[in-house]
């Protein structure tokens, strides 16, 4: 029904309305019936008989809009009575409409709108004479009625986080560097996380391309296949926010550590999302001998347990010691796994972990890293509840504790104090 469609008018449209001296005018809208959808996509002022026509160009938002540019019908704009937006206010959570007698009466200038059996949109521009404040509401109508339209005003180059600012530190995360080493499966989805923080600033780590068995669980498109995934990942994020800052590098953490050092300069936390033992534990020691935070995830004995573990240098114990600790208990035995590479279940380990647990833990390893980072900026109601976690993904209380979590369940546990004579967390 596109009596009840949703409008969506480009901010320089609005503008170009709001700044002309005329009164009236009209557009050209592209109709989307499958998505119940009207875009306006060009409009003029003034009529053909008076000489004032004027076409504007397209905007920005046709770039790449899935509705293109087209002109498939035509609407009529007005300046009106701000008393007219009054009873759109009412009216619309009311499902309600208003004679169309009643534009006529609050118009400034006026087209008739439509025909018999047409369903006509209209924009209305009203400005309050004793704010000054400008406002903008859309209608469609239908016959004799004026029915309000679910709409809104797009500004194709406005900062996609922008509704957050004042409700969210985005200013303690948008100058930060976080350093991600792996680009996986966990670690894809960790990325897409910290940029919607608002943690833009990222660079990227991962040596290897994308393989058929991958898009099972990484975020990449399936027309990625044979990219590098850094290359698929920084991709993304910037299709999704072309003001995120994504350096990939095809690197390797144990073959390239002399790179990863270099970008530690200027890195505010590290996030290791990368399979293998030693590569976490290369990453490890880099990361701590610099004194940067750094965030570890992972899942362990096929997929039934997630982990994230926080090393905080020098106040906390660092992979190493953690492994250590826990393997002088009997709990390490499922770490093995981690050198296993997937395939198809033939001769590489079988992938057991799906997508959704993967990005659940993904997800809570960039939360653990943003908390990190606003608890240090002196945002204090974010801090953690501990510094390692373990997830219930399946059913594993046969699992030695510290993984014996029930499903669905994350439980948290405090930090402890480095292991002494740790190489990594020994201080000259």
């Amino acid at each position: 029904m596109l009596s009840r469609a949703r409008i969506l008018l480009p901010v320089e449209y609005r503008d170009g309305m709001r700044d002309s001296r005329a009164r009236s005018g009209s557009f050209d809208i592209a109709i989307v019936q499958r998505e119940q959808l009207m875009v306006i996509t060009g409009w003029d002022y003034g009529s053909a008989s008076n000489g004032f026509i004027h076409r504007a160009g397209c905007s920005p938002m046709h770039d790449d809009h899935f509705a293109g540019c087209a002109n498939d019908a035509s609407g009529f704009w007005y300046r009106v009575d701000p008393q007219l937006h009054a009873e759109w206010l009412y009216a619309a959570p009311r499902a309600g409409c208003l004679p169309l007698a009643r534009l006529r009466e609050l118009v400034e200038g006026w087209y008739q709108p439509g025909g018999p059996g047409m369903i006509t949109p209209i924009v209305t521009i009203a400005t309050d004479e004793q704010n000054g404040l400008l406002s903008t509401y859309a209608w469609t109508v239908r016959g004799e009625q004026l029915i309000p339209a679910s709409f809104d005003i797009v500004d194709a180059g406005a900062d996609r986080l922008a509704p957050l600012h004042g409700y969210w530190p985005l200013q303690d995360l948008e100058r930060t560097k976080i350093l991600v080493i792996g680009a996986g499966s966990i670690g894809s989805v960790a990325c897409e996380a910290l940029a919607s923080y608002g943690a833009r600033s990222q660079t990227i780590i991962d040596p290897d391309h994308l393989s058929p068995h991958n898009f099972a669980r990484h975020t990449a498109r399936r027309s990625d296949v044979g990219r590098l995934k850094v290359n698929a990942v920084a991709r993304e994020l910037k299709d999704h926010d072309d003001r995120v800052d994504a350096v990939s590098i095809a690197g390797d953490v144990i073959d390239d550590a002399d790179i990863v050092c270099g970008e530690l300069a200027d890195t505010a936390a590290v996030l290791v999302c990368v399979d293998g033992v030693e590569p976490r534990r290369v990453a490890n020691h880099l990361a701590v001998r610099a004194c940067i935070p750094v965030v570890f995830a992972c899942v362990l004995d096929d997929g039934r347990v997630g982990e994230v573990l926080r090393v905080m240098p020098r106040r906390h114990e660092c992979l190493s010691c953690n492994r250590e600790r826990l393997a002088m208990q009997g709990a390490l035995a499922l770490e093995a796994s981690l050198d296993r590479g997937y395939g198809y279940g033939t001769r590489e380990r079988p992938m057991t972990a799906v997508g959704g647990d993967l990005a659940l833990v993904g997800q809570l390893a960039a939360k653990a890293v943003i908390a990190t980072i606003l608890e240090r900026a002196g945002h204090h109601d974010q801090r953690l509840a501990g510094e390692h976690a373990t997830i219930g993904l399946r059913p594993s209380a046969d699992l030695p504790a510290p993984f014996d979590v029930a499903l669905g369940e994350v439980r948290w546990q405090e930090g402890h104090p480095p292991r002494a004579g740790c190489v990594t967390c020994k201080w000259d």
